[in-house]
């Protein structure tokens, strides 16, 4: 295929992109990357180009969906961040999962790919409600968890918490978004380290303050002395989760 067909396609995408038309650019960026050849370059922008297209539409299973092999790919590949691997993942519910675990498993025993983003994996497998154990790494540690059971535990530790960050993050609807979307793929990823039992309220409100460049919010939330280095701790954790 000539090269000026690629140079074609995404300047078309891209048009269609800046009218705002994301359907017909996530139809066009889909059909190529069914094809059985794509240069390197042109998948790369065109990976980069669904990143884009993922902040603005919800993609259902009525859309010719991206091919499993390729979001498989695209999660694992390193140099794809936390922001769109989150859009990635989403896709993954267009697909039936449990005829896909071997799949899946790829993604779940990579070294490369984070434990926020297994934990991600691990709540898309419970809402198909795949009750059976799946294997899971995290560093040079391997073992088996089952979705829903990970669920209803990561749902007990989120009900309880997220009070508690409420409270904390007063009005400031924004921050609450940002930190409870945090919660409930840390909540997971805590059960799934058994560490249900430790309260992330206070740090994830930290996080968040940070994340959103609230300064006002910062200086409202009030820390104990005693608590600092123990809320420095938990913060730790919690990137500790999301980059690993």
């Amino acid at each position: 295929m000539k090269k000026n067909h690629y140079i074609e396609l995404i300047t078309n995408i891209k048009n269609h992109i800046k009218a705002d038309k994301f359907e017909e650019a996530y139809k066009l960026i889909s059909e190529e990357l069914s094809m059985p050849y794509i240069p390197m370059e042109t998948e790369k922008e065109l990976k980069e180009l669904l990143i884009d297209i993922n902040k603005n539409l919800d993609i259902d299973s009525s859309f010719k969906t991206i091919p499993l092999d390729k979001i498989i790919d695209f999660i694992i590949d390193e140099s794809t961040n936390l922001e769109a691997k989150d859009g990635l993942v989403a896709l993954l519910n267009n697909f039936n999962l449990n005829d896909n675990l071997d799949e899946i498993d790829v993604i779940l025993s990579s070294p490369k790919v984070e434990l926020f983003v297994k934990s991600q994996i691990i709540e898309a497998l419970a809402k198909q409600n795949i009750d059976q154990k799946v294997d899971i790494t995290y560093g040079i540690q391997s073992f088996e968890v089952n979705p829903v059971e990970i669920m209803k535990h990561a749902n007990e530790f989120n009900t309880k918490t997220v009070d508690k960050l409420s409270n904390i993050l007063k009005e400031n609807e924004l921050e609450l978004t940002v930190a409870n979307e945090m919660l409930r793929i840390v909540s997971i990823s805590s059960v799934i380290l058994n560490e249900l039992e430790v309260d992330y309220s206070l740090a994830l409100a930290l996080l968040s303050a940070k994340a959103t460049n609230n300064e006002k919010l910062l200086n409202e939330i009030e820390i104990e002395e005693t608590e600092i280095h123990e809320t420095e701790k938990k913060i730790k954790q919690i990137q500790k989760l999301i980059d690993k």
